[in-house]
């Protein structure tokens, strides 16, 4: 799987190095868009994994203890996944980073 790479800063002050799968990449440029800025606004430490489900309605709303947003969003096709890694004390492993966002399709996971 190919993956590329962005640097993004989060709402919460965190500098993140943001990858993206082939799948992701492929969907139309205002899915990555909108997809892209959600996870910037809302991952954090405490809520890491970001859901963009099509076949859900409503406001978003956390599972897990907080752990997951649940983003409601019938305008994209396909499943969006984005998570949080923490590489703190193996920066190498995320190319020098210690955040690390990956957004991908739900079937890439």
């Amino acid at each position: 799987m190919r993956l590329k790479t962005d640097v993004g800063f989060c709402r919460n002050g965190i500098k993140a190095l943001v990858v993206k799968t082939t799948g992701f990449d492929s969907l139309p440029i205002d899915d990555l868009e909108y997809c892209f800025r959600i996870a910037l606004d809302r991952i954090n430490p405490r809520t890491d994994f970001i859901v963009f489900d099509p076949e859900r309605r409503g406001k978003p709303y956390l599972e897990d203890g907080g752990r997951t947003l649940i983003v409601p969003s019938p305008n994209i096709d396909k499943k969006v996944y984005a998570k949080l890694d923490d590489y703190n004390g193996n920066e190498e492993e995320a190319f020098g980073y210690r955040w690390l966002i990956t957004l991908m399709l739900a079937e890439e996971y």
